[in-house]
């Protein structure tokens, strides 16, 4: 690809790991506590968005990120976008965490208020997500973003379809 070189163009590149290769070796719990502490590499949603999964437990994730220019929308501010990507993923991964090993599942419902503009000067920002309802099929989380002086940002509602699980 050729270099950009417009007015104020900037690039940022982004790698990441085959995350069905690192499926195959690891239990889900293995995996999703490896993730939080590093053991593992996250998959590629999280190199691309900048997020980071930094605590999980049963029913329960929280994922941290900081805004930076590469998240701007048209007017500067950073893109609701990120701040749902942040809260589906602390949903999702709160609903996985209550699944057993080897299923699969799928968002089939995200619903996200915004509160306050985010921009760089924000900081790091945490996503708590909670299921607070685990049926056979449909496991609901709520989502809270919170800024750095604790202030509510966003707080989002996701619904996940659970497609199978092994007997």
């Amino acid at each position: 690809m050729a270099e950009d070189t417009r007015p104020g163009s900037r690039s940022r590149t982004v790698s990441w790991a085959d995350i069905h290769e690192i499926g195959a070796h690891a239990r889900k719990e293995d995996y999703l506590q490896g993730w939080a502490e590093g053991r593992y590499p996250p998959p590629p949603i999280c190199e691309s968005m900048g997020i980071r999964l930094v605590e999980v437990g049963r029913g329960r994730a929280v994922f941290t990120g900081t805004p930076a220019e590469y998240h701007y929308n048209p007017m500067g501010t950073v893109h609701g976008g990120m701040l749902s990507t942040l809260i589906d993923s602390a949903c999702g991964i709160a609903c996985m965490s209550l699944l057993p090993h080897g299923s699969r599942w799928t968002t089939v419902n995200l619903s996200v208020s915004f509160f306050r503009v985010v921009t760089e000067a924000t900081g790091l920002i945490r996503c708590e997500g909670v299921a607070v309802h685990h049926g056979r099929k449909i496991v609901v989380a709520d989502a809270t973003i919170l800024s750095p002086d604790g202030e509510q940002v966003a707080s989002g509602r996701a619904t996940c379809l659970v497609l199978d699980a092994p007997r």
